[in-house]
């Protein structure tokens, strides 16, 4: 298990067994850092955010004489969840690629299901339809990428952002509408 943990972590840390739940730091090297871990790998979390350097003494693990492991699948699912704020601490562009990219994906299920929803239930042609399937991809994704994406443009406010969002959809469906009259 740790040595799993451990290549999960390879993009984030040098460590080779970042499960380990014992280490020493100066006090200064945490000043001003702030540290939120899920869970009890905290080592981890200080490596990752404060990039300091590191010196890992090998320890054996002996077998289990009394008392329960911590590692049930609650703890897994904390360490992956931990290991994806780390990541996304150590690569927030990345970050936001990804979600650019899953949001286009989203994108092209509303496009698709609102081409074959006109088409086969509106019996809307084709061509007209996917004028209408294009528009509401197009709204989809600029709402999704705007409050997930790129977290609000970062410095607008939630509303802000919702407010944009809005009028980039009238702008697009008045596009709409009047290639559709003309």
């Amino acid at each position: 298990m740790s040595k799993g943990a451990g290549l999960l972590a390879k993009g984030v840390t040098v460590l080779s067994d970042p499960t380990s739940g014992f280490m020493a730091v100066r006090r200064s090297i945490l000043e001003g850092v702030k540290l939120d871990p899920l869970g009890w790998k905290i080592v981890l979390e200080v490596v990752v955010k404060t990039g300091s350097r590191v010196m890992e003494i090998p320890i054996v693990f002996a077998d289990r004489m009394e008392g329960e492991s911590k590692l049930g699948p609650r703890a897994q699912v904390d360490y992956l969840r931990h290991l994806g704020r780390l990541y996304a601490y150590r690569y927030p562009l990345s970050l936001e690629f990804f979600k650019f990219c899953l949001v286009g994906l989203t994108g092209l299920v509303v496009d698709t299901a609102v081409l074959v929803s006109l088409v086969d239930y509106a019996s809307l042609d084709p061509r007209f339809a996917a004028v209408f399937a294009f528009a509401a991809a197009v709204s989809w994704n600029y709402l999704f990428n705007r409050i997930w994406s790129f977290r609000y443009g970062r410095s607008s406010p939630f509303l802000a952002a919702m407010f944009s969002s809005f009028r980039f959809v009238l702008v697009v469906w008045a596009f709409v509408l009047e290639s559709c009259i003309s």
